[in-house]
């Protein structure tokens, strides 16, 4: 008898949210008409729960709403087919218009840890306009990073030090800028920052011996470490260095040739 009684009431609520559904949306038409203008919008025609699929022949209506545009991040009947087949990520109730949020999850609701390969670290470093390559790094791009050491040597003239810059790592994916990260990107344009370029730090996805490699590095060159963005389609790896001695070395050389250069043309 208990069950019956449970399951009439449960189809009655159905009944009513049903009824209930139709009559909001027939009081928005009403309303779109009396207004002279109106921007068809896409509405739950039933409760939705996170993980349900969008489907216009199912739960999803598209009614004239009053307004000549629609609320920002609100879906329309022109956005609509963008949506259909995907599933929302947090309830919607019925009567309630669909926004692109409904399908978007915000960072803080996701995990960064979920970006790191296995067996690799996140890992911050201070950069600035010309380190960080101009502001032009995005997430899941890929850097080498650079260091600029004090090279000391002792022989019976004395003590030499020599400046020499190393290749510390190299093909290292960026995992964000300050803390923007790669979900930024995919998240629609209102809801993104104000788009400017600059940052101060990125953080990088490395091995354990790599934040060690790293960690050192920022230490000995007092935490000026420069980034070289790659381009996507190279990954070759040829670590190497160049000291001040071989600077000077290659500029002389330069030298040399463009004189002798000159001279070979003034006869």
């Amino acid at each position: 008898m208990r069950t019956k009684v449970a399951f009439a009431v449960a189809l009655i609520l159905a009944v009513a949210a049903v009824v209930g559904t139709k009559a909001l949306i027939e009081g928005f038409k009403t309303e779109a008409k009396s207004q002279g203008y109106q921007v068809d919008v896409a509405i739950a025609a039933m409760n939705l729960k996170p993980g349900d699929v969008v489907d216009r022949d199912i739960n999803i209506s598209v009614v004239p709403v009053a307004g000549r545009t629609a609320e920002r991040g609100t879906i329309t009947k022109r956005d609509l087919p963008r949506f259909l087949g995907e599933p929302v990520v947090r309830p919607v109730r019925a009567g309630d218009a669909l926004n692109e949020l409904d399908f978007i999850k915000l960072p803080s609701e996701m995990k960064f840890t979920q970006e790191l390969a296995e067996n690799h670290r996140a890992m911050t470093i201070a950069v600035d306009q010309v380190t960080g390559v101009a502001g032009l790094i995005r997430p899941k791009d890929r850097v080498d990073v650079l260091a600029t050491l004090v090279q000391t040597t002792t022989s019976p003239g004395g003590t030499r030090s020599v400046l020499e810059t190393i290749t510390i790592l190299e093909n290292i994916p960026i995992l964000a800028t300050d803390s923007r990260t790669a979900e930024h990107d995919s998240m629609p344009a209102f809801m993104q920052r104000d788009g400017r370029r600059g940052y101060t730090s990125v953080t990088l996805s490395v091995t354990p011996e790599e934040a060690r490699i790293l960690t050192l590095a920022q230490a000995q060159s007092q935490g000026m470490l420069a980034l070289c963005l790659r381009s996507p389609l190279d990954s070759s790896v040829s670590v190497g260095r160049t000291s001040s001695d071989d600077l000077w070395n290659s500029i002389q050389k330069q030298a040399q040739d463009r004189r002798g250069g000159a001279a070979r043309s003034g006869n």
